[in-house]
């Protein structure tokens, strides 16, 4: 089993398209796959808990990634300037976002938010310019979503029963804030 996380083991190699992760491997660390501009697919175990700052900093051929339920975190800048990164699912696992976690995923439209994610850190969706609609599943739980960087343009969809406390944490710059049912 390898018990400490990998730092910046493939850093840079823009060559490398696709790549399947030994379940002995726990952590990804920080700057793991850093500038492989080249990765398209990868395959994280179930054994991995944790995804290091800039883990996937600048994979910008990256268009889909499947997050193991084992996952807890999404570190700083993971997915920054991941610009072919078009749709993520973040498991149910995962209770915090890093800082700048998605800054500059050009490509992204649509994000979900589980009710497990209790901690948002600043600037997360920083330069996703595409981002079109973004639902949140569970209770409001930043005092100024507006430090999240959404796009103000987005359409924001948030459980009926928070409706106006995600109103309000996010200011009146927002104007496309909706409620729905996440469980329907």
């Amino acid at each position: 089993t390898c018990a400490l996380p990998i730092y910046y083991c493939f850093y840079d190699c823009s060559g490398l398209t696709s790549i399947s992760i030994p379940t002995s491997v726990t952590s990804l660390g920080e700057g793991c796959f850093y500038g492989c501009s080249g990765l398209i697919s990868i395959s994280i175990p179930t054994s991995v808990t944790s995804l290091g700052d800039y883990c996937f900093y600048s994979c910008s051929s990256l268009t889909s990634i499947t997050i193991p339920s084992s996952v807890t975190t999404l570190s700083d800048w993971c997915f920054c300037y991941c610009s072919g990164l078009t749709s993520i699912t973040i498991p149910s696992s995962v209770s915090s976002l890093g800082g700048y976690c998605f800054c500059s995923c050009s490509g992204l439209t649509s994000v979900t938010i589980p009710s497990s994610v209790t901690s948002l850190g600043d600037k997360c969706f920083s330069g996703c310019s595409s981002l079109e609609t973004v639902y949140f599943e569970g209770k409001y739980c930043n005092s100024s979503y507006t430090d999240l960087h959404i796009p103000t343009t987005s359409i924001i969809k948030v459980p009926t029963e928070y409706l106006q406390d995600y109103k309000d944490a996010f200011g009146s710059s927002y104007k496309y804030i909706f409620a729905w049912n996440p469980n329907g």
